[in-house]
């Protein structure tokens, strides 16, 4: 599964899904390219009780390669109300898109507001790849 400290229970928990939202996406060369996505936040697995904002910047390269995994280095932010989380992962997925199932654990890179200065990590939930809806649970160093 994934690392728990202590078996604790996340700080915060939110929701989001990568159907929604709004997508920039930049040709580099024949197998490289740049994506910017922006879509809302929820508190709920139904997305109807938005509370911020994610966003992220991925490097992707590797795409196109017939029978290659492509590997795509992600700079993601959540905008929340109290402030903002920012982490860095590495993503490698098929040649159609698809992030494997299971989870993806990254350290805090940064915040602000009541973020600042916050260390620990989030988990990323990609079990439910038919809608893209993501989970993310964020745990704070005590």
């Amino acid at each position: 599964m994934y690392f728990i400290p202590d078996g604790a229970e996340p700080d915060l928990v939110f929701y989001y899904s990568l159907n929604t939202g709004s997508t920039s996406n930049t040709k580099l060369s024949d197998t490289n390219n740049l994506i910017t996505f922006f879509t809302y936040i929820s508190t709920t697995p139904d997305l109807l009780t938005p509370i911020g904002k994610y966003s992220y910047n991925a490097f992707r390269y590797n795409f196109n390669i017939i029978n290659e995994k492509h590997f795509t280095n992600v700079n993601i932010t959540y905008w929340l109300p109290e402030g903002t989380i920012s982490i860095i992962t590495n993503i490698s997925s098929n040649i159609d898109g698809y992030h494997p199932s299971g989870f993806d654990t990254s350290q805090i890179v940064s915040g602000s507001g009541n973020f600042l200065n916050k260390k620990g990590f989030v988990v990323i939930n990609y079990e439910n790849e038919k809608n893209k809806l993501r989970t993310a649970y964020v745990y704070f160093e005590k």
